[in-house]
């Protein structure tokens, strides 16, 4: 058999820690992961690389979950990330290169959404606008500030 398989704490030059399942000395399966920052992961790894489904949540408590392919979060055809904020929002839809893309509905803290296209993480496109006193279709709302894309 050559390969090691074990449950194990590892602590990285660059002051991260992980802690999970490691093979050959990488993580690989389950574990979770602390990094210098404040922001952590838990999910799959493989071969020392985030690999499948995991949460990222970052140092300011927002959190990002969904599949993660060679450390980075991404968002096949059937597939979307969900996003959950400190301040009580969320995003749930479309994800690409680090940012909302596609269809998705974005909470707010103050129950606003915004249910529609984004590009390049901003509202772009055919979408509903809801304040909780009137609904809007929009096309091209981004955050409070209408624009075109």
């Amino acid at each position: 058999d050559n390969f090691a398989e074990a449950t194990a704490v590892l602590k990285f030059a660059s002051g991260r820690i992980y802690e999970g399942c490691v093979t050959n000395g990488l993580p690989c399966g389950p574990g979770s992961e602390t990094c210098v920052d404040g922001s952590t992961y838990q999910g799959e790894w493989c071969a020392g690389k985030r690999n499948g489904y995991g949460i990222r949540t970052d140092r300011d408590g927002n959190s990002f979950s969904g599949v993660w392919v060679d450390n980075k979060l991404q968002v096949g055809e059937d597939e979307k990330v969900l996003v959950t904020f400190a301040d009580g929002g969320s995003y749930h839809g479309g994800f690409r290169n680090g940012q909302f893309n596609g269809f998705g509905l974005r909470q707010w803290p103050n129950g606003s959404t915004y249910q529609g296209e984004w590009v390049s993480g901003r509202p772009c496109g055919q979408g509903l606008y809801r304040d909780g006193s009137r609904e809007k279709l929009d096309d091209s709302r981004e955050e409070e500030t209408p624009r075109s894309c």
